[in-house]
């Protein structure tokens, strides 16, 4: 059932024609991009000394604007969380190789950056592998505490938080730890702004740490849980925890800016374009708010299958994908929330879908991965690999790859 929002009518049209004018740059098609992977491992420091003349940048914004095309360094691609790869994969993917753990398991979601996939698995355990082939550069084992957040690479480091809260710094060449930092819960993925890396915790704390040394440069704490990567925008963070808030936290002071009531708990990434935030809750509600003003824009709510949203979407500038315990993947359109289409799997969605150009790939508990054409709804890709999948997928140079449960890490591509 699409709820109305409440009077808004012509503050939300030109609320509509920002968003579209923010998102529509933010979601270029690949042959439209710039090409930022060059910039992808550059400080901001680095990136304004190769332009003298122009102004500081503000260290408050995100440094990938948009995800790009060879690279996928952090959870949801890029800080805004919008699940958009800059890439285009073949008509027709083929399993390319794949790498198992012996009575391993992931749900980390891995990241790719300079032709290396940097995952994390169960056991505790973090891995290097070459994109080309799988062939393994470096593992290294930290132990019973295993890691779940996903995995965050940056300016040369890898960055992934375990369920003992440990979040670990690592040199991505040689998997020396650079410096490490000791929360009081397990960690979820790590964002960046500017200098800085932000972290949440089950001990319901936003960590804000200097990026290069590891130093707390402060802490915001919520009543609840965090079970999310904090998303950027705007000089902001925005946390949906599991006090049924959407928290607005200023980046360069981390105060709060704004608590906007979500009427239930959350653990989902936020993804982000202009003043519209877009997520899910754990009573089956997907809501787009504005959070300058802390108005509704729109929400959907199947009373008759409620069940919880733990996945986080994906966003274009035309349409939201949101995944559901319910074994659904639904398409709504961003800006009115106008329900479009439905595709269901046999199995519940946990895991976060990705949009790489006219489809959107998802795997489910069902031990399949699916890709759905963007318009229509319509099956054009499976493979079942017959592991669950709580891990979402991500999508660089040409290549899917995928982490399951059952301890394999897949790549698909044209062969």
């Amino acid at each position: 059932m699409l709820l109305p929002k409440n009077g808004l009518h012509s503050h939300y049209f030109a609320l509509v024609a920002i968003w579209l004018t923010v998102a529509t740059a933010q979601a270029e098609p690949a042959s439209k991009q710039p090409d930022t992977t060059a910039q992808s491992d550059k400080t901001v420091e680095q990136v304004a000394a190769e332009k003298p003349n122009s102004p500081a940048p503000d260290l408050t914004q995100p440094i990938w604007p948009t995800t790009p095309a060879e690279a996928w360094p952090i959870f949801r691609g890029n800080s805004l969380g919008t699940g958009v790869s800059g890439d285009l994969l073949p008509p027709q993917l083929e399993l390319l190789w794949k790498m198992s753990v012996p009575k391993g398991a992931f749900e980390c979601t891995p990241a790719l950056v300079n032709g290396i996939l940097y995952a994390a698995d169960l056991d505790g355990t973090v891995y290097a592998l070459k994109v080309v082939d799988g062939s393994e550069v470096w593992r290294r084992d930290f132990g019973e505490d295993g890691f779940s957040g996903a995995v965050a690479v940056r300016d040369g480091l890898v960055y992934v938080g375990n369920q003992a809260g440990l979040l670990l710094a690592l040199d991505a060449a040689t998997a020396k730890t650079v410096w490490e930092y000791q929360a009081r819960g397990q960690l979820y993925g790590a964002n960046f702004a500017g200098d800085r890396v932000l972290c949440g915790s089950q001990d319901g704390v936003l960590h804000c740490l200097n990026a290069k040394t590891g130093e707390k440069l402060w802490t915001f704490q919520i009543p609840d849980q965090i079970r999310c990567s904090a998303t950027i925008s705007q000089g902001h963070a925005f946390l949906v925890g599991c006090d049924g808030q959407l928290h607005v936290i200023d980046i360069q002071e981390g105060k709060s800016v704004r608590d906007i009531p979500i009427n239930a708990p959350a653990g989902s990434t936020a993804a982000a374009a202009g003043d519209l935030i877009y997520f899910g809750t754990s009573a089956g509600e997907f809501l787009c708010i504005n959070w300058r003003t802390g108005d509704t824009i729109w929400n959907f709510q199947d009373k008759a299958r409620q069940q919880q949203i733990s996945g986080s979407a994906a966003l274009t500038d035309k349409t939201v994908f949101v995944p559901g315990e319910d074994k659904t993947l639904r398409a709504f359109r961003a800006n009115d929330g106008k329900d479009l289409w439905k595709y269901t799997f046999r199995g519940k969605l946990d895991a976060s879908p990705v949009v790489a150009g006219e489809r959107v790939f998802i795997g489910a508990h069902d031990g399949r991965i699916v890709g759905v054409n963007i318009a229509s709804g319509k099956k054009e890709w499976e493979y079942e690999a017959g592991g669950r999948f709580s891990s979402s997928p991500i999508v660089a140079g040409g290549r899917l790859f995928i982490c399951s449960e059952d301890g394999v890490i897949y790549c698909f591509g044209k062969k």
